[in-house]
């Protein structure tokens, strides 16, 4: 979008922030979405300037911006381990890492690998399953991922952040039946 475009957005995440410290969060996820096929220089030169103001809100509100790993599916940038984890070299002291684990497993990665590269700069956890194929992201259990064996490996790798079931677009006709059925598979798994 043009520069009205990120303004408007830029504006919109503060309020968001803020609306997340009046609840009591204590973090509130954001993720880089697709550039518009930037140039990589100024694709990450945008996210820069995009999250300087955004961290620095988060900072002045006490609440920790999670940026959310994406696929190539889902973005056009910063979708490889190595990339996503360069980002975090930066000056965004309320910037975190965070791992869908769909990510890495659609990329043929082993999710634990993020936190072995992001080591304390990961603070949180998406739960889901995956079909192996593409970016879907399904009901834990009804995938093909090995969620038992990879939350064993977490634990034993030192990861003691938060975790959250992710359910998206296709459970939209029975959020809570939905929701009921994940909490009642991930508590099998622990």
């Amino acid at each position: 979008g043009d520069r009205t475009q990120g303004e408007d957005s830029i504006r919109y995440l503060k309020t968001a922030i803020q609306a997340s410290a009046l609840l009591g969060a204590e973090a509130m996820l954001i993720s880089i979405g697709h550039s518009g096929d930037l140039s990589p220089e100024r694709r990450e030169e945008r996210l820069l300037r995009s999250l300087a103001p955004l961290s620095e809100e988060a900072q002045k509100q006490g609440v920790t911006l999670l940026l959310e790993n994406l696929t190539p599916m889902e973005s056009d940038g910063y979708t490889t381990l190595e990339d996503y984890s360069s980002l975090f070299d930066r000056q965004l002291p309320c910037v975190k890492a965070m791992c869908d684990v769909v990510v890495p497993f659609v990329q043929g990665r082993d999710p634990v690998e993020y936190l072995h590269v992001l080591g304390p700069k990961m603070v949180h956890l998406h739960l889901t399953d995956s079909n192996g194929a593409d970016e879907s992201h399904i009901m834990p259990g009804d995938g093909i991922m090995d969620l038992r064996t990879l939350l064993r490996e977490f634990r034993s790798a030192g990861y003691d952040g938060n975790v959250t079931i992710e359910l998206v677009t296709g459970y939209m006709d029975d959020p809570t039946g939905a929701a009921s059925l994940a909490i009642r598979r991930v508590k099998e798994l622990l």
